[in-house]
């Protein structure tokens, strides 16, 4: 990555950045409360699911598929299990987390019972191990991890995959107050090889500062290839905690984007409703999600530029082709401009079986 002049280049195959831009009440949610209506059943079948849960903000797709979660249902995790009850509490089915498929997301592979399509708009409210998810002032959803106390103990474990997860990128760890992230760039030219398992991200990023590994929790505009074998580019926006709290991954349902489309990202955050916006943008299509959470402090924030993140790669013709990420702004909470500088930082394995990788800062900030 080389920084000059007003841009930075990632490569391989080089990615450039060029810099020149629902509110739910904030009150304590208890997990006691939530639970003690639901009505528990061991003797249900356990299942396995292979694709994430889809939350619907209506019941017309809720009998097709068990990955589609109906209006007003409360999904709930505990030793390895994840539980699903309808607005009634009654418990409606029962699925391993283990055994059921693991889903590439932005901060790693994840079980598919821990990742969350949400609707367009959605505002996903997050207290602890709760988070709820809110459309037109509506809790369709609630998510609980029940399983805090074991992992604060320390025993989260962080997926690891091999080939590769984030093979090159430009960061700052600490920028105080930070308000407002927005880029653009252009959807590259799909890798030369692919298979089934193949999936390529390509994204920027805004995440609080945490001490510990074991903790991530990510705001993403993301657009990915082949992921779930799709076979195509899509763009989604992405929410995701791995902490000692919780392990989710909430997501937008996609747009359809082609090589060569105009990408906007933008990353905001709004005093007034106390919460985040994710927006992507392809021409005049969007997909947005709204994030309050209770740990995603302000005070010192970690920015992402042009990540470079790939699962199952051989060689660098499962990489896309070069794009510019361009027009980035960034801004503190008085819509102030924020200056720093870029570290750049890439994978070492993947410098040696992809030849050609490098990180090129051209710019810094502004």
């Amino acid at each position: 990555m080389r920084i000059t002049g007003n841009e930075i280049i990632i490569g391989i195959l080089l990615i450039a950045l060029m810099i020149p831009v629902v509110n739910a009440v904030n009150s304590h949610m208890d997990s006691g409360k939530l639970v003690s209506h639901l009505q528990f059943n061991d003797s249900q079948t356990i299942q396995k699911i292979n694709d994430g849960f889809h939350l619907s903000a209506d019941n017309t797709r809720a009998a097709r598929s068990p990955n589609v979660i109906p209006v007003g249902s409360t999904i709930y995790h505990r030793n390895g299990v994840t539980r699903v009850f309808d607005s009634e509490g009654k418990q409606v089915s029962i699925i391993e987390d283990s055994g059921s498929e693991k889903i590439a997301t932005p901060a790693g592979m994840m079980p598919a019972t821990q990742v969350y399509e949400v609707p367009d708009g959605a505002l996903i409210r997050r207290d602890g191990e709760i988070a709820q998810v809110i459309v037109n002032n509506r809790t369709i959803s609630t998510v609980i991890n029940a399983e805090t106390a074991s992992l604060k103990t320390g025993s989260l474990q962080v997926p690891t995959i091999i080939n590769w997860t984030w093979i090159e990128y430009a960061n700052n760890d600490s920028i105080p107050n930070l308000g407002r992230f927005y880029a653009e760039w252009t959807v590259p030219t799909s890798p030369t090889n692919t298979t089934s398992q193949l999936v390529d991200f390509l994204f920027t990023g805004i995440s609080p500062y945490f001490p510990s590994e074991h903790n991530t929790t990510l705001i993403q505009p993301v657009i990915e290839w082949n992921n779930g074998n799709s076979g195509i580019w899509q763009g989604r926006a992405w929410y995701i905690t791995q902490d000692p709290v919780g392990n989710n991954s909430f997501h937008s349902d996609p747009i359809n984007i082609s090589s060569g489309d105009s990408i906007t990202g933008l990353m905001e955050w709004n005093g007034d409703t106390q919460n985040w916006s994710i927006i992507i943008t392809d021409n005049t299509r969007s997909r947005s999600v709204f994030v309050e959470d209770n740990r995603f402090w302000m005070d010192d924030l970690k920015v992402y530029g042009g990540v470079l993140e790939a699962y199952y790669v051989n060689d660098r013709t499962n990489l896309p082709g070069t794009t510019s990420f361009t027009n980035m702004e960034f801004r503190d909470t008085d819509n102030q401009p924020v200056n720093f500088n870029w570290d750049k930082k890439y994978d070492n394995a993947a410098i040696y079986a992809l030849p050609g990788l490098y990180v090129d800062n051209i710019s810094q900030s502004q």
